[in-house]
């Protein structure tokens, strides 16, 4: 039998002040122009001394948000520092968080991207009879998730008869609602 023999040689310095982002994310699944979006950064005291009360500068797209604090961390512990941003068109943006420079600067600077949405799609699943009826349940929540019914509010609602459903269809949701629906309709494929 070989053996092999593994050598680790430390060539790194030791960090006394090292505050490091962890990460940062949306606070949303889906995030949709217009709406207030949560922001979260986690933020750890990598280093081996305390470190005092910051500031985490926040800058999305060319423009750049109020700073935020930082609460003084022990050694190895962590902040959630969380901001709301609004991104104003759909398509892509981006956020930059920075925190001051200390011994390991590289950490101390993150970036998220964000697909940002005109709308949160929303299907209606309806299993009574006639879906478009003013009176049926499907036409009511439709109006209240959309007033406008033209996405004005964040959301747009399209209302079908669960009949008509496919698997297709649901890949371009990202809700669906079921309402009157006692079953999914039997459909078979080509085995049977």
């Amino acid at each position: 039998a070989k053996t092999v023999q593994i050598v680790l040689l430390d060539f790194g310095l030791p960090c006394r002040n090292n505050l490091a982002i962890e990460k940062i994310s949306a606070g949303r699944n889906v995030v949709v122009a217009g709406l207030s979006t949560p922001v979260r950064v986690l933020i750890r005291n990598a280093g081996s001394e305390p470190s005092p009360a910051t500031r985490l500068q926040v800058t999305v797209g060319d423009a750049a948000l109020p700073v935020q604090p930082v609460p003084p961390l022990a050694p190895r512990e962590t902040a959630l520092v969380e901001f709301t941003s609004t991104f104003p068109v759909p398509g892509s943006a981006s956020v930059r968080v920075s925190l001051p420079p200390d011994d390991l600067p590289a950490d101390s600077v993150s970036s998220l991207a964000i697909a940002v949405q005109e709308s949160l799609r929303i299907l209606v699943l309806d299993g009574s009879p006639n879906p478009s009826d003013q009176e049926s349940a499907s036409f009511a929540l439709a109006h209240a998730l959309d007033p406008s019914g033209k996405g004005s509010f964040g959301r747009r609602v399209d209302v079908q008869s669960i009949e008509a459903l496919t698997p297709a269809t649901l890949g371009t949701y990202d809700t669906v609602i079921m309402a009157n629906v006692r079953e999914f309709p039997v459909s078979r494929d080509a085995d049977g």
